[in-house]
């Protein structure tokens, strides 16, 4: 089983960020960007690999807030699941102010600090610039502007 992991970054007196990681993905041959994510080894815990995940993929170190339920990434195709994890970020403890990049079996990864009211722009901005962006994320920004859309106008949103 897969997690996906939401990550939120919270700094006093900052705005709330969004953690995504810049990732080359050889099948692809292209740059993606994604939520952080790695397999449950084992019987490890959800929220410990969680945990374990944030850290080798982007250096922070965070809470879990919520675990969701078992989910089908790709049902037509595949038996694989997975599991979205709610992280939050603690930005002013000192093991967290600073982003860590990781090199790992010659995948670079880059964590990314993305204001959480600029996702979508930002990720239409990556994907102009000839990125792949994981449809999770851009499912979750979509479904965020189209959230705070109607949640300020009182009126349903069709899709954008």
């Amino acid at each position: 089983m897969q997690l996906e992991i939401i990550a939120f970054y919270r700094r006093l007196l900052h705005y709330d960020c969004i953690i995504l990681v810049k990732q080359y993905r050889p099948a692809l041959k292209a740059y993606t960007i994604e939520m952080p994510a790695g397999p449950i080894e084992g019987n490890e815990a959800p929220d410990m690999a969680a945990v374990r995940e944030l850290k080798e993929a982007t250096g922070f170190v965070g809470v879990i807030k919520k675990i969701g339920p078992v989910l089908a990434m790709d049902p037509g195709a595949s038996n694989c699941s997975m599991r979205l994890v709610t992280v939050e970020v603690n930005g002013d403890e000192p093991e967290n102010w600073h982003l860590k990049s990781n090199v790992n079996n010659e995948r670079f990864r880059e964590p990314l600090l993305i204001p959480v009211s600029e996702l979508l722009d930002k990720l239409r901005a990556f994907a102009a610039a000839g990125f792949i962006i994981d449809s999770r994320i851009d499912a979750f920004a979509i479904g965020l502007v189209m959230g705070n859309h109607s949640r300020k106008t009182k009126i349903p949103t069709t899709l954008l």
